[in-house]
C-alpha cells in the first residue's frame, strides 16, 4: 500500500501547477491530458489554461480524497527522464523551479525524476539554495556578477 501523503495546500499545488504547466517550459495540454489518464484523475476543465485545467483536477482529486499522492503521482510520471532525453534544458528548469515549491512541504525532485523527502524549509532563499541555486545563498550580499556565473 502507498505511503499516504498530507494534502498540499492551494497555494503549494497552484504554484506546482504553474510549473509543471508554464506556458514556454511546461508540458503541452495534450501531455497534461495523459498524465491525469494514467494517475486516474479526472479531467475536470479541459477548456481551462493549462495551470488552471491541471490545478483543478488536482484539486479536486484532493478534496475528494483529502490526500496529496495524486500531485506527487503526477510529477513522478512528468518528471521520467526519458520524457526529456532529447531536452535536458527543461528538465532541469522543471526540476530546479519544482525544487524551490516543493521545499516548503518536505519533498524534493530527485535527479531521476522521482519526488523524495526532504527537510521543509521556511524561506525562499533556503528553498533556493536546496534547489541547487547558488546565486541564493549569495544573493544578500554584494557580490560581482562574474562570481556568479
Amino acid at each position: 500500500m502507498a505511503t499516504r501523503i498530507d494534502p498540499f495546500s492551494s497555494q503549494h499545488l497552484e504554484a506546482a501547477c504553474r510549473v509543471l504547466a508554464d506556458t514556454e517550459r511546461g508540458l503541452s495540454g495534450t501531455q497534461i491530458e495523459r498524465l491525469l489518464q494514467e494517475i486516474e484523475v479526472a479531467d475536470t476543465s479541459p477548456g481551462m489554461i493549462k495551470w488552471k485545467r491541471l490545478f483543478n483536477a488536482l484539486a479536486d482529486a484532493r478534496n475528494q480524497h483529502q490526500i496529496g499522492n495524486h500531485l506527487i503521482m503526477f510529477i513522478n510520471r512528468a518528471m521520467n527522464p526519458v520524457n526529456h532525453a532529447r531536452d535536458r534544458t527543461t528538465f532541469a528548469w522543471r526540476r530546479d523551479e519544482l525544487n524551490v515549491v516543493l521545499a516548503f512541504s518536505d519533498f524534493y525532485v530527485r535527479e531521476d525524476g522521482k519526488v523524495g523527502y526532504a527537510d521543509k524549509a521556511t524561506t525562499l532563499d533556503a528553498a533556493r539554495a536546496r534547489a541547487g541555486r547558488p546565486e541564493a545563498a549569495l544573493g544578500r550580499r554584494v557580490v560581482h556578477a562574474e562570481v556568479l556565473n
